[in-house]
């Protein structure tokens, strides 16, 4: 009712509270002119309190649901912060991996022709070893490990 009108800003308990002894003092008035018998009155208040009682409930129960609604708010938005700072996290990690994977490649081609270096007779089979990368110094390690009996 009171709520209704735009410029008192009540809360909706104190409205109903207003409004149910706004009707009670006018079921009362009412009653003492003796426009109401007087076995109606209660009834009457009665199905005023039933009417203001149901009001009180859904703004109760609304109440309750906009705060779990704000709850479930809340969580959602800290379990998209979650998720986000994991995949921040996932991306580092997968950067790092990918970074040592890359170092590890770079020592095995070290690593494998330093052994072909060992094995090379002369400065030119040297500098030809020093210049192999990928799969020609590959091939020429398996061919090393073929003549050494070790590689299958």
């Amino acid at each position: 009712m009171l709520a209704m009108i735009p410029f008192i800003d009540l809360s909706v308990d104190l409205t109903l509270a207003i409004g149910l002894v706004i009707a009670v003092v006018g079921v009362i008035l009412l009653h003492s002119i003796g426009v109401l018998p007087k076995k109606s009155v209660p009834y009457v208040l009665l199905a005023i309190g039933g009417v203001f009682g149901i009001a009180w409930f859904r703004d109760r129960q609304a109440r309750g649901l906009r705060k779990k609604l704000q709850e479930k708010e809340k969580a959602l938005k800290e379990l998209e912060e979650r998720a986000e700072a994991s995949r921040v996290e996932f991306e580092g990690q997968h950067a790092k991996l990918e970074e040592m994977k890359a170092d590890l490649e770079k020592t095995k081609d070290a690593l494998k022709t330093s052994m072909l270096e060992l094995k090379a007779e002369g400065e030119e089979e040297r500098e030809r070893i020093a210049s192999l990368q990928g799969e020609e110094l590959d091939s020429e390690f398996d061919r090393l490990l073929n003549s050494l009996g070790g590689g299958d």
